[in-house]
């Protein structure tokens, strides 16, 4: 069976989970979690025995090959592009992170070059623990190591605490402390604890690794309507899963728990907020809403069937829902219609789900006149429109204009908000106040590393970009 990386946490790119199995580390005396076996060859992955290395092998094999013939290349060309992004001595932030970016992408081109990598192969590549302090990998320092004819090669250590972020020998007394300092972009958690959380959080999924499954419990269906104005995931979901849960859970599990039911009930939270916007009192009367999905694949599966039918729990007015999924750069899935089964309490209420994919671009679905029929909210989540297929999405934003279309855009950082943002004002988007370049409260709580940076973090939704109607 074929293994994806990017199902696979965080931890296991830095030596706290098996790469094949996902079983994190056992911990040391300390309670600190202890590094796994590192693959000696690619020295990319690591494994929690030598029957996960073996059962993985088939598929490792040639990924291995790959990245041991260029990090042990002799060849001048190779060695400059490799240590080329490190010459500057500039250790400012956003220097640090145009190296690490730069340098990511000169790898994955030499690797490219030997043999193309597959999706889950470049994820993994781009997940390699660089030094906080000068953004270096372990590979860079051997190389450097080798050039300067260094009998000892140091190697990356891990901060003690979180286990996540790493520095080299030369940056370690210096960056640790600013590590642990409260990060300006998030006010409330420093990065130390960010990456804790990150770490905590991967520890939760395995023990509880189908949390969609009980999506119903989490968020169980309500007799009348209560406006998400003001409320938290908190104040929101708390008791539900309180409830759900056996009693001896523990507290931090709890808070596991919600960030993780956050990141799954996220986009249904902020379709939800979005539409209290756009149709004010009238939302809690609706009996039929259609909702169109942009950016989305065809993948039906029991996650995102539980994910909207959240809508159903939250509306208990609403009797027929239709969610219409298109990925707006048209795909090879067919048009695909499913009638989705959906819990007994929402049976019992005569509700009804449809889930519908179109397999063309929204653009054209947008252009088919009076055959279109306008959704109650469209939306698309961390888009990326600015820097992605920038002018398929402005032609489609035109036309959502045009057509009167109440739209939302979301952004999983502060960065990327800003450039959507700039691009919807510049097409002549009237933005609504409250729900235009503001902190999402329907944002995932559960922190993922932001692969644009050098150990930035991101949450999906997190930033509201925009929202018009």
């Amino acid at each position: 069976m074929e293994h994806s990386y990017v199902a696979i946490p965080p931890t296991a790119f830095v030596g706290l989970s098996c790469i094949y199995c996902n079983k994190m580390a056992e911990p040391h005396d300390s309670g600190t979690p202890r590094l796994l076996s590192r693959c000696h060859r690619c020295r990319r992955v690591w494994y929690c025995n030598s029957d996960c290395q073996k059962a993985h092998h088939s598929e490792h094999k040639l990924f291995c090959k790959t990245i041991h013939s260029v990090d042990a290349s002799n060849d001048p060309e190779v060695i400059q592009q490799l240590l080329g992004p490190f010459r500057s001595t500039s250790n400012a932030t956003t220097r640090l992170d145009e190296i690490s970016v730069l340098h990511r992408c000169q790898i994955i081109d030499l690797y490219q070059r030997k043999r193309p990598l597959n999706k889950a192969e470049l994820y993994l590549l781009s997940c390699e623990p660089r030094c906080l302090g000068c953004a270096k990998t372990d590979n860079v320092l051997r190389m450097e190591a080798n050039l300067s004819g260094q009998d000892r090669v140091q190697t990356l250590k891990p901060c003690p605490r979180c286990m996540m972020v790493f520095f080299c020998d030369g940056h370690r007394s210096s960056e640790v402390d600013l590590h642990r300092d409260t990060s300006s972009d998030n006010g409330f958690a420093s990065e130390c604890n960010l990456s804790r959380q990150i770490r905590l959080d991967s520890e939760f999924r395995l023990l509880m690794p189908s949390p969609h499954l009980h999506m119903w419990r989490f968020i169980p269906r309500q007799d009348i309507w209560i406006s998400l104005k003001g409320l938290s995931w908190d104040a929101a979901l708390s008791a539900p899963i309180r409830a759900a849960l056996p009693t001896d859970t523990s507290v931090e599990h709890l808070a596991g728990c919600l960030r993780l039911v956050s990141c799954l009930a996220s986009t249904v939270m902020t379709v939800l907020y979005a539409l209290e916007f756009c149709l004010g009192p009238t939302v809690a009367s609706c009996s039929t809403l259609t909702i169109h999905v942009l950016g989305a694949r065809a993948e039906f599966t029991s996650a995102v069937t539980y994910m909207y039918e959240a809508i159903l729990h939250r509306l208990p007015n609403v009797k027929n829902l239709h969610i219409l999924f298109c990925d707006n750069l048209g795909g090879s899935q067919g048009h695909v219609v499913k009638d989705v089964v959906l819990c007994k309490d929402c049976q019992n209420s005569s509700a009804h789900m449809i889930h519908e994919y179109i397999d063309h671009a929204y653009v054209k679905h947008l252009s088919r006149g009076t055959d279109f029929k306008a959704p109650d909210l469209c939306i698309l989540m961390n888009g990326y429109i600015a820097n992605h297929e920038t002018d398929l999405w402005s032609e489609t934003i035109r036309l959502l204009l045009e057509r009167g279309v109440p739209s939302l855009f979301t952004a999983n950082d502060a960065l990327y908000a800003r450039r959507d943002c700039d691009l919807l004002c510049g097409l002549g988007a009237r933005l609504i106040s409250g729900l235009t370049l503001a902190s999402n409260p329907w944002g995932s709580l559960a922190s993922d590393l932001n692969l644009d940076t050098l150990y930035g973090f991101c949450s999906a939704n997190k930033w509201l970009v925009g929202c018009f109607s």
